[in-house]
């Protein structure tokens, strides 16, 4: 089975700031919090991590010199779930 249009966008909002092989790990490292895989994977799972899946991103953005980018790739993320 291949990932879900809701993964997907969710790796696509945070593909910009980390890459993709991060955000990927930013993501699945949490899926098992609320009980999804990437198959399964939807707004109501989304809505359960999105706190965790940002604060896993901002793990590979420097804390200082992006602090506009953690900003936005919040709100991003969050209006996402």
């Amino acid at each position: 089975m291949s990932p879900v249009p809701c993964y997907q966008k969710v790796i696509g909002v945070i593909t910009p700031y980390i890459g993709p092989d991060k955000a990927v790990l930013a993501v699945e490292r949490n899926l098992a919090r609320c009980g999804a895989t990437k198959e399964s994977f939807d707004n109501k799972h989304f809505g359960t991590i999105v706190n965790y899946v940002v604060g896993a991103s901002y793990v590979w953005l420097d804390q200082d010199k992006d602090k506009e980018k953690k900003a936005e790739l919040s709100a991003k993320l969050r209006a996402l779930a």
